[in-house]
């Protein structure tokens, strides 16, 4: 029960990543292509990200938290 907890609250918590992951990449003028390869994934998943399709699996997050340059889950309340 407390994997699914988790899993959920990681889930709801990168809900909005997509929105920050946009904003940053277009004030940066970084193309989604650079942006997948800086994150080391395909374009089509750095797109499904900024649509809000699917959310990052924590093995990307020190990659986004580099180039957002701030962690998206530290300043977020508990829900």
């Amino acid at each position: 029960m407390k994997d699914w907890y988790s899993k959920s609250l990681y889930q709801q918590k990168l809900k909005n990543i997509g929105a920050v992951l946009q904003k940053k990449r277009t004030q940066s003028e970084i193309s989604q292509t650079e942006l997948a390869k800086q994150a080391g994934v395909r374009v089509e998943t750095i797109r499904n990200w900024e649509r809000s399709r699917s959310i990052p699996a924590v093995c990307y997050l020190p990659k986004l938290i580099k180039f957002l340059g701030c962690d998206p889950l530290e300043n977020q309340s508990n829900p």
